[in-house]
């Protein structure tokens, strides 16, 4: 079969309507779809034209973003030859048209839309070359039909509502009835997919052309605009039945949300959403993985976004959403039992079971103890009046705390510290993504001032204004090259941002905190000492890092009296190669390469997991194996209870992590290597820990064996761990502390 050639004129004197043409082009026909345009330059020569042409084309954000997958765009001098047809002229009043006739012929997937008053999305909807773009409208009563359609997108209208999954059954007949591809892509009203999703496809079908359900992943657009990776497997591979279901068991959703599932013809009559609506999507494709392979694809093929979620936002919190997750971790269990009905799955279901009895009593307390909303003066919820600064009565510096977050209803979150920083020293809230927020116009234009619930911080949104009522910026997010998290110039007080784990796009992380103007660096520990990576890539920072620890939640606490637990170490927490396959492409550069080296980010935990064997008298592995990175199945808290003690590792990135405060406060005695940043944070040999040579396998079995010889020694070692653990690093402590840390900054 031959290529398809459409031809356009440029007219050099106003070559922007040519350059529409270009745009819409690459916007409907991919490298593979056997369509190519023709440029008629006139008299220009081809080279100088071509020249000209991808200068102007380039200025386009449309064509930018494509740059990488153009399809076939040739240019010629003279005019268009009188032998190409008319159809084939395309011109600005009809080119739109025209190729989306010409996608829609040669497109192979269907990207499927259920949809209601989605006018909002609607109007900014563009098919994705590669997908025929089907919606049906479910009765909307605003302008979304009629938006979409505009849009270049074919709409089937219903004239009466279905319920919410009686939408998705009838998008689904629709595609089965009116549309011939032999696959489908969900794309609920919101969502967007990334330029090259068909491609994605192409790649996935043709390495696995058995696979009937393509899981792909996503990136999460959350409510403050801040992208997030979704990523439940490592690599892209075919997961069988049973590993479906396990893997469903263990660790829940790991099918994700619709915007990354495509779904072959042949199963679309066997498609069963059940009865729960919040885990309907779920319920259909473990339906389909208990009978097929699931092809698991490591790349992103769109963006689910959280904002335009209505039902999503509205019972992600609810205990009755839980409850329907925890029921389909409780249906693949009995799948995997039905498909192997000799393996023994009673430590599987042990854990389902205490995680989901865990999670549903913290569930319900949460809302119990959240009670109802506040008000606004105008009745609604979120937005009240906060009293003027001057009624603070406080010498302190005034703080104000850069996209602060919530704090996590469940308590795992590690850096729990940063929501009680905010809420016991903070005044202002910057979010400078919300200055055109219509709750924030209102509440200025009815004279009040817009504040944060629960956190108590009046938001604002202008760094000058920031600057005129705050002494000192705080921000615990990292990302400072992203343009949320961008700390603002303008803002002239001490400016202290907090670098995470700072081996993300690390040169990009750099250069942003040094050109807006930060003072000092949040960091676990003192990094500018302890990190050769972190002295290499951020030079500036060289003595200007506050140590911050993780501390420790609410929910590490000492369950188990010493003497009943087993004599052993613990070995638990992710074991992370360098080059991690869980980070999106091009995170890790500059980290990859400074340690090109080494394999493993936390090389010791690697270390004793392959010599778990020969320390099996006094060490116990639940250590995840390569290629599985992460163990989200037991219960830390348990665990650390049931043991006299643990096994800490630093890593690559030189910071004792979380674990090093959460097992003391459990309980359970410190098992470290003797290091500067061990020993800075009140850790001692003999005792209130146990320390030996970094790396070194034979002195950690010598150290461990002789304490276990001396069992009381060892509970009053494990007792004054903890005693100075929970004075040092309990979450409130480690807030206080930073505030004192940056009132004296400020002070000089």
């Amino acid at each position: 079969m031959g290529t398809e050639q459409y031809w356009a004129s440029v007219d050099w004197d106003a070559p922007a309507a040519a350059i529409d043409i270009v745009e819409r082009f690459v916007a409907n026909v991919r490298a593979s779809d056997g369509v190519e345009l023709h440029l008629a330059v006139g008299e220009v020569g081809e080279a100088e034209a071509a020249e000209r042409v991808v200068a102007l084309a380039r200025e386009r954000p449309g064509i930018a973003a494509r740059w990488s997958r153009l399809p076939e765009i040739a240019v010629s001098t003279g005019g268009i030859p009188d032998a190409v047809a008319a159809t084939h002229r395309l011109r600005p009043d009809s080119a739109d048209q025209t190729l989306s006739a010409v996608r829609e012929r040669v497109a192979r997937y269907v990207a499927l839309s259920p949809v209601r008053n989605g006018g909002a999305w609607a109007a900014g909807v563009r098919p994705e070359p590669g997908f025929v773009h089907l919606a049906v409208d479910n009765a909307s009563s605003d302008d979304t039909a009629e938006r979409l359609e505009a849009a270049g997108v074919r709409v089937l209208r219903r004239h009466d509502a279905l319920p919410r999954l009686g939408s998705w059954r009838a998008a689904l007949a629709a595609f089965a009835h009116e549309t011939t591809a032999d696959w489908m892509k969900w794309l609920f009203a919101g969502d967007e997919l990334l330029p090259g999703a068909a491609d994605l496809l192409d790649a996935a079908r043709a390495a696995h052309p058995e696979a009937r359900l393509i899981i792909c992943e996503y990136e999460i657009r959350e409510p403050d605009g801040r992208l997030t990776h979704w990523r439940t497997v490592p690599t892209t591979r075919l997961l069988e039945p049973d590993e479906s279901m396990a893997l469903a068991a263990k660790a829940g959703n790991w099918f994700g949300s619709p915007i990354g599932h495509a779904l072959h013809r042949d199963l679309i009559d066997k498609v069963d959403f059940g009865c729960q609506e919040w885990v309907a999507d779920w319920q259909a494709c473990l339906g389909i993985a208990a009978r097929h392979p699931v092809l698991y694809v490591a790349e992103s093929i769109g963006v689910f976004d959280v904002p335009s979620r209505r039902y999503y936002s509205a019972k992600a919190g609810a205990v009755d959403s839980l409850v329907q997750e925890l029921s389909m971790r409780m249906q693949a269990l009995d799948r995997l039992r039905q498909h192997n009905p000799e393996r023994d799955l009673a430590e599987l279901e042990r854990t389902v079971n205490l995680e989901a009895a865990t999670a549903l009593s913290q569930r319900v307390s949460d809302v119990h103890s959240a009670g109802p909303p506040a008000a606004k003066p105008d009745g609604s919820a979120c937005l009240t009046v906060l009293e003027d600064r001057e009624e603070r009565g406080t010498s302190d510096p005034v703080i104000a705390v850069h996209a602060p977050r919530a704090a996590d209803p469940a308590g795992r979150d590690f850096n729990g510290y940063a929501p009680l920083f905010a809420r016991r020293h903070a005044r202002y809230a910057y979010l400078p993504q919300l200055a055109a927020d219509p709750r924030i116009t209102a509440a200025r234009a009815a004279g009040v001032a817009a504040r944060i619930d629960g956190l108590d911080l009046e938001i604002v949104t202008d760094a000058r204004e920031l600057d005129r009522v705050a002494d000192v910026l705080v921000c615990f997010e990292g990302r400072p090259y992203l343009s949320d998290f961008a700390p603002p110039r303008e803002f002239t007080g001490l400016k202290a941002y907090h670098v995470m784990d700072f081996v993300f796009h690390a040169r990009e992380a750099h250069e942003a905190l040094n050109e807006g103007g930060v003072d000092v660096a949040l960091g676990y520990a003192r990094h500018d000492e302890y990190s050769p990576f972190f002295g290499s890539l951020y030079p500036s920072f060289a003595g200007r890092v506050v140590p911050v620890p993780f501390g420790y939640g609410d929910r590490f606490k000492r369950t188990v009296p010493f003497r009943e637990r087993e004599r052993t170490v613990l070995g638990i927490g992710s074991v992370n190669p360098v080059d991690d396959p869980l980070c999106p492409p091009g995170e890790l550069d500059e980290y990859v390469a400074f340690y090109r080296a080494e394999r493993w980010t936390h090389r010791w935990r690697r270390t004793l997991l392959e010599r778990a064997a020969a320390l099996g008298d006094i060490f116990v592995s639940r250590f995840p194996v390569f290629p599985e990175t992460k163990d989200p199945t037991y219960d830390a808290v348990a665990l650390l209870n049931a043991h006299a003690m643990f096994a800490n590792d630093e890593g690559l990135m030189a910071f004792p992590p979380a674990r090093t405060y959460e097992g003391p406060a459990c309980g359970s005695l410190l098992v470290a290597a003797d290091t500067p940043a061990v020993r800075e944070l009140g850790f001692e040999h003999g005792e209130n820990a146990l320390l030996h040579r970094a790396e070194d396998v034979e002195d950690f079995a010598r150290v461990v064996r002789a304490a276990v010889r001396e069992p009381e020694r060892l509970e009053a070692m494990a007792a004054a761990g903890a005693s100075m653990v929970r004075a040092r690093y309990s979450h409130e402590a480690v807030a206080d502390r930073l505030h004192g840390e940056l009132c004296r900054r400020w002070a000089a």
